[in-house]
C-alpha cells in the first residue's frame, strides 16, 4: 500500500486550522475533503511535538427532570448511544472516573436512558446482569407511549418524523433533545410508528 505523505504547505494548514481555528483532527480532516484520514492528522500532529489533548470536543449536556445527562455535543451511533473518542460515551465517563473496564464487564444505565451520561445513573455489571435488569424493569417489552420516561405523544411523534424543521427546532419545539430528535427521524425509536409511516411514504410514492 502506497504511503500517504502530508506536502509541506499542507502541513502549515493543518496546524494552522489545529492550533489558531481550534478545529479537530476529523474536523481538518473533513475541511481537506478527506484527503488524510483523520488519525493521519493526529500522527501528524503527535510527531511534531503538538498537545493533541488540548483540543477533545467539549462534553456537553442537558438535565432532564429525571436527573439524567443528556449528551447533546456528540453524535449518536445506530443503537441511539453518544460515541465519545470512537467508544460509547457512558463507558467513556465510566473511565475517566474510576479507570480501566474489565474484560467482559458492562457499564449498564439504571435510568434506561442511552442518551444519559450521569455517573450517578450508572453501574457496572456483566451482560447477564444487563440482560436480567432488562427484564425486570420490562424495558423489552414497552414501547412508545407504554413507556413511562417518554415524554411526547404518538401524535407528535408523527408531526416530528414529517416535519422540515431542523433538528434544533423541534428540539425546542418539544422539549425534548436533538438526539431525540434525530432518533425518531432516522426510525431508531418509536419503530412501531416510524415503520409504518415510512411504508405509507413508499406506497404513496
Amino acid at each position: 500500500m502506497k504511503k500517504i505523505i502530508i506536502d509541506k504547505k499542507e502541513q502549515i494548514l493543518i496546524k494552522r486550522l489545529y492550533l489558531n481555528d481550534k478545529l479537530s483532527c476529523k474536523e481538518i480532516s473533513i475541511k481537506l475533503n478527506k484527503k488524510y484520514h483523520y488519525l493521519k492528522i493526529y500522527k501528524f500532529l503527535r510527531n511534531n511535538n503538538i498537545n493533541t489533548k488540548v483540543h477533545i470536543k467539549q462534553i456537553k449536556y442537558l438535565i432532564d427532570k429525571n436527573g439524567c445527562h443528556n449528551c447533546i455535543s456528540h453524535s449518536i451511533n445506530s443503537s441511539g448511544y453518544p460515541i465519545i473518542k470512537g467508544i460509547l460515551a457512558h463507558r467513556y465517563i465510566w473511565k475517566q472516573k474510576y479507570g480501566k473496564i474489565s474484560k467482559g464487564m458492562c457499564v449498564c444505565h439504571k435510568c434506561d436512558n442511552r442518551e444519559c451520561i450521569n455517573i450517578e445513573h450508572l453501574f457496572i455489571g456483566t451482560h447477564k446482569d444487563n440482560m436480567q435488569d432488562c427484564v425486570k424493569k420490562g424495558r423489552n417489552n414497552k414501547q412508545g407511549i407504554n413507556n413511562g420516561r417518554n415524554k411526547i405523544t404518538e401524535k407528535q411523534v408523527i408531526k416530528i418524523f414529517n416535519s422540515t424543521l431542523s433538528n434544533n427546532q423541534l428540539s425546542k419545539k418539544y422539549k425534548i433533545t436533538s438526539t431525540n430528535i434525530w432518533s425518531i427521524k432516522k426510525g431508531k425509536t418509536w419503530k412501531h410508528i416510524t415503520n409504518k409511516l415510512v411504508n405509507k411514504n413508499e406506497n404513496n410514492s
